[in-house]
């Protein structure tokens, strides 16, 4: 994907890190509890 200018890809920048800085939270509890499951599925499998 090609982006037709900089400011475009500044702009792009700008929104993901915002994005980034306001998910980042959610995401590492997320990925905790992913993390979890995880354990307690290979506990219950093996």
């Amino acid at each position: 994907m090609k982006l037709k200018s900089v400011d475009q890809y500044q702009a792009l920048k700008i929104a993901k890190t915002h994005l980034n800085v306001t998910n980042n939270k959610h995401f590492i509890n997320t990925l905790i509890s992913l993390k979890i499951n995880l354990g307690t599925l290979l506990l219950l499998i093996g």
